[in-house]
């Protein structure tokens, strides 16, 4: 062995573009102080992106629940990163009681929770779920 080792990396001092906290990094690519500032922002960029050049109609509409949402379930709360889940747009209150495809009536949920609901409205899943909200201020 000849007894090579990779050199230290030296230490930077950074601020967060985000939220203005200042931090240290090893990494001259990192720019965001955590993934939660980088994630957020990645976030409002694809949003602003969708809203200008992205999917037209109803792909746009889910897309942007999507977005609303964080890819998160808003009734179990899985991911598709952490439960490897597969993502639906569901709407509340279903076509067929009279809802409607508009952003106010759609929400992400897993296979599990929407095959579940079934055509109940989402005041009928508060019993199966429980008594909590699970659909955060959107509005």
């Amino acid at each position: 062995m000849s007894g090579k080792h990779k050199p230290h990396k030296q230490e930077i001092n950074k601020q967060c573009p985000r939220c203005g906290k200042d931090f240290i990094t090893s990494y001259s690519r990192q720019i965001y102080c955590s993934r939660q500032c980088s994630s957020t922002v990645n976030k409002e960029r694809a949003r602003k992106k969708v809203e200008n050049e992205g999917p037209v109609g109803y792909a746009r509409i889910r897309w942007l629940v999507l977005l609303r949402d964080g890819f998160m379930c808003q009734y179990c709360g899985r991911t598709p990163y952490l439960h490897s889940v597969e993502l639906h747009v569901d709407h509340i209150h279903p076509i067929s009681e009279g809802g409607s495809d508009k952003e106010d009536n759609l929400i992400t949920s897993c296979t599990d929770c929407n095959l579940g609901k079934g055509n109940s409205d989402y005041g009928g899943i508060k019993e199966y779920f429980g008594e909590k909200d699970f659909r955060l201020n959107h509005k």
